[in-house]
């Protein structure tokens, strides 16, 4: 608020910041699991994979719906929280 920098430039800047811890936090657990590998679990049907998938669509639409309509300059920040 105070050096009027718009919401959206600051989404956008922290981009390449958290795309690098996500990579180093994967890298760190890949790590990790080839150093102490685990008994190989049973296998999963791909159904079964498909249908646990559903649970996922809600917060993913919250985040494109959010995310898109500030990008978009649909809304403002505050009308993208609003709602979600």
């Amino acid at each position: 608020l105070i050096t009027e920098t718009s919401v959206g430039a600051l989404y956008i800047a922290a981009l390449f910041p958290s795309l690098l811890v996500v990579a180093l936090f994967v890298g760190l657990i890949a790590w990790h699991g080839v150093r102490n590998p685990l008994p190989k679990p049973p296998p999963i049907p791909l159904r079964e994979k498909l249908i646990a998938l559903k649970d996922l669509t809600p917060t993913v639409l919250l985040i494109v719906l959010v995310l898109g309509s500030i990008y978009g300059g649909y809304a403002t920040p505050t009308e993208a929280a609003a709602l979600g």
